[in-house]
């Protein structure tokens, strides 16, 4: 062999020698405690400044905040940033997505603020808090829990029959939401993927699939959101899931969930015997009883249910939020139509 050609192999030798991680490697454990203070005592001022925030803008009145609707949080936004405090930044990043120019919207304006502030609250009294609420509220302020570590959980397994899948974009980034629910445990499971525009998404999956899988859930009072453990097999199979039997029983279940967890964002349900209807210029769902919820979907979206469903009962997929529903899919005969 050539002495040029060995020296370059040997070079190149050394350099993949360097590039293995080293198995003797010794963690700072001085250093990692240190950043971890340095970082709590970060979000604890962003908290601090947060509170004083939230109480001089009520004690002001809210009545100006429509004339710098995109503007009036930007500064506590880039604190809570500033304070490595994300989950709080996104929370407040969210109002303004509240319309200020329709009737009712001191009421969201209100009822997002008070949230916030009892989010606060629970981070600065999460020693007193149960540990699974704990974890949730730490994960809501900010605080994220690595996959290894959801995955490194015993998983549930069973049949889930996937509900829906809704992908938005946001700045070429692209956000999944898989809506699962299992034939045996009864249980409802959320599985967030993020992609880049130009990814495919990992799952190749549709609404109506039965998958056998194992789910790792992420720590909850109200366990939802979940990552697949292991293989996921689709099966040759269907179920139909169980249902809420009208609107009364859909309030008394999130009543139930919200007493437990009063952060639950996103509140899954299956109501059957349902119709949609049209009046006054909004679309609310109607249940046997002639009880009526605001939908939250869009006027195409609206359309298009009422076209599959031809004004005839029907079961649904949603979610409740806000005080009002959103339909992501529709059952009639067993058949399952996607909405999203």
């Amino acid at each position: 062999m050539a002495p040029h050609v060995e020296e370059w192999i040997n070079k190149r030798s050394a350099k993949q020698e360097e590039k293995r991680p080293k198995e003797d490697a010794v963690v700072d454990e001085k250093a990692q405690q240190k950043r971890l203070e340095a970082r709590t005592k970060k979000v604890d001022s962003g908290i601090e400044e947060l509170r004083l925030w939230i109480k001089d803008l009520v004690r002001s009145g809210i009545m100006h905040i429509p004339q710098n609707a995109y503007d009036f949080n930007k500064n506590i936004v880039a604190r809570m940033v500033d304070a490595q405090a994300g989950g709080l930044a996104n929370n407040l990043k969210r109002l303004n997505n509240i319309n200020f120019y329709k009737e009712g919207w001191q009421k969201a304006l209100i009822k997002s603020l008070s949230k916030t502030y009892l989010l606060t609250e629970a981070y600065k009294n999460q020693q007193l808090l149960p540990e699974d609420l704990k974890q949730e509220v730490r994960s809501l302020v900010g605080w994220n829990i690595s996959k290894e570590e959801i995955l490194a959980n015993t998983g549930i397994t069973d049949d889930w029959c996937v509900l829906s899948i809704d992908t938005t974009e946001d700045n070429n980034l692209k956000t999944e939401k898989i809506w699962l629910y299992g034939e045996k445990t009864k249980c409802y499971a959320l599985i967030i993927n993020f992609y880049t525009t130009i990814q495919a998404n990992a799952n190749n999956l549709i609404p109506g699939d039965v998958v056998h899988a194992a789910l790792a859930f992420y720590p909850s009072p109200t366990p939802l959101r979940a990552l697949f453990k292991g293989e996921v097999r689709k099966e040759n199979v269907q179920f139909f899931p169980e249902t809420q039997s009208n609107i009364a029983d859909l309030f008394r279940h999130v009543s139930a969930l919200l007493a437990i967890n009063p952060f639950a964002e996103e509140i899954p349900f299956l109501l059957s015997s349902v119709k949609l209807v049209f009046e006054k210029e909004t679309w609310f769902l109607v249940d046997s009883d002639q009880k009526l919820i605001l939908l939250s979907n869009s006027e195409d979206e609206c359309w298009l249910i009422l076209s599959i469903t031809k004004g005839n009962s029907f079961v649904c997929f949603g979610i409740y939020q806000n005080e009002q529903i959103n339909l992501a899919s529709v059952f009639i005969n067993d058949k399952h139509y996607p909405i999203k």
